[in-house]
C-alpha cells in the first residue's frame, strides 16, 4: 500500500482485552513495521527465561502461511507476509527467530514450523544464509515434563490440554468457523485479530505458569 508509514502503522494497531489483560497488537505488513515490532518484543524480554508464544495461520490449503503471531507479555506482533516483498525475509526477524536464548512455545509447533520452512520467503532466506534452523518448544511436551504426566503428550487440541492440566484458560469454540480460512482479506476486525491470536496468547501464558509453578512461584 503506497501511503506514508505513519498512517500504515496506525491502521495496523489494535487494542485487545483478553482475560483481563490489555494487549497492544500490531499487524505489520511493511519491513519497517516488522523491525519496530521486533524491537518492542525484545524490550519485553528479560531475565534468564525468555518466553515467546508463537503461532502460524494460513488462509487456504496452499501450504503458504499468511500470518505469524509472536506474543510476549502484553504485546503481539502479527506479521502479514502477504504485504512483504516476494522472496524477502526481514533480517531482523530471521535473527530473532534464530536466537537460541529465546524459548518459542506453541501448539503443534513442529508441523507449523515445517510449513514455515517450506514457505518461499523462508526457503529463500535459508538458502541465502540469513536464517538458521528455527527450534520451538511444544507446549504439550513442556506440560508433560513439568507435570510428569506422559498422557499430556497425546492431547489433540489446546482445549484438551487445558482440561487435563486443570487450568482455567479460555479457548476458542472449536466449532466456530475460523474467519481466516478461505479468505484473502487486506484488513481485519478487532474480533478477528482477538480470535486469531488466542493460541499464541494461551501458549505464552500456560508456559509461563507451568515454569513458575515448577519453581514454586505461582504466577
Amino acid at each position: 500500500m503506497n501511503i506514508p508509514l505513519k498512517y500504515l502503522s496506525k491502521m495496523g494497531e489494535y487494542d485487545i482485552q483478553m482475560d483481563g489483560v490489555n494487549i497492544k497488537a500490531i499487524v505489520a505488513d511493511h519491513v519497517t513495521l516488522v523491525e519496530s515490532g521486533i524491537a518492542e518484543l525484545k524490550s519485553r524480554l528479560g531475565g534468564d527465561l525468555k518466553l515467546v508464544g508463537i503461532d502460524l495461520k494460513k488462509f487456504d490449503n496452499s501450504g503458504c502461511p499468511r500470518l505469524l503471531f509472536i506474543y510476549v507479555k502484553d504485546y503481539c506482533l502479527i506479521i502479514d507476509f502477504n504485504g512483504l516483498p516476494m522472496r524477502y525475509f526481514p533480517k531482523i526477524l530471521a535473527a530473532f527467530l534464530s536466537d537460541q536464548t529465546i524459548s518459542f512455545v506453541g501448539f503443534e509447533i513442529d508441523s507449523k514450523f515445517y510449513e514455515f520452512r517450506n514457505y518461499r520467503n523462508f526457503v529463500y532466506a535459508t538458502i541465502s544464509g540469513s536464517l538458521s534452523s528455527i527450534k520451538g518448544v511444544e507446549i504439550c511436551d513442556l506440560a508433560a515434563r513439568v507435570r510428569k504426566n506422559r498422557g499430556l503428550l497425546s492431547c489433540r487440541s489446546f482445549a484438551d490440554l487445558v482440561t487435563k492440566c486443570e487450568f482455567d484458560f479460555k479457548v476458542e469454540d472449536q466449532k466456530k468457523k475460523d474467519p481466516f480460512v478461505g479468505g484473502s482479506a487486506m484488513s481485519f476486525s478487532t474480533e478477528e485479530i482477538k480470535y486469531a491470536m488466542r493460541e499464541a496468547f494461551n501458549c505464552y501464558n500456560m508456559a509461563n505458569k507451568l515454569l513458575s509453578d515448577l519453581l514454586g512461584n505461582p504466577s
